[in-house]
């Protein structure tokens, strides 16, 4: 009985290893991918450009799930959405100082 506990440890293991992502630097796939400045501005395009540089630190909150449903209707393209996200807080904070 211990035999076939032990094999059946092994094949499991054996399978744990073959389905193991490639290791870095094995052949095959793009090793020194690159991304010119034409693509990364086109994948990278915001709807409010002429606004302002962006923070390099990212802030995030949680939206309470009736006020998410009522933005995706209001905008349903992210890129406007994203733009009046910023605009308002950039509003609520000047009125606030």
């Amino acid at each position: 009985m211990d035999i076939s506990l032990s094999t059946a440890y092994n094949q499991r293991k054996v399978i744990q290893v073959a389905s193991m992502p490639k290791p870095k630097g094995a052949k095959g796939g793009n090793p020194k991918p690159v991304q010119t400045e034409e693509f990364k501005q086109q994948q990278f395009n915001r709807a409010d450009k002429e606004v302002g540089e962006l923070s390099a630190k990212v802030t995030s909150i949680r939206l309470f799930v009736e006020d998410e449903a009522k933005l995706l209707r209001l905008y349903p393209n992210s890129r406007d959405r994203n733009a009046w996200l910023r605009a308002t807080v950039h509003t609520a904070l000047e009125s606030e100082t």
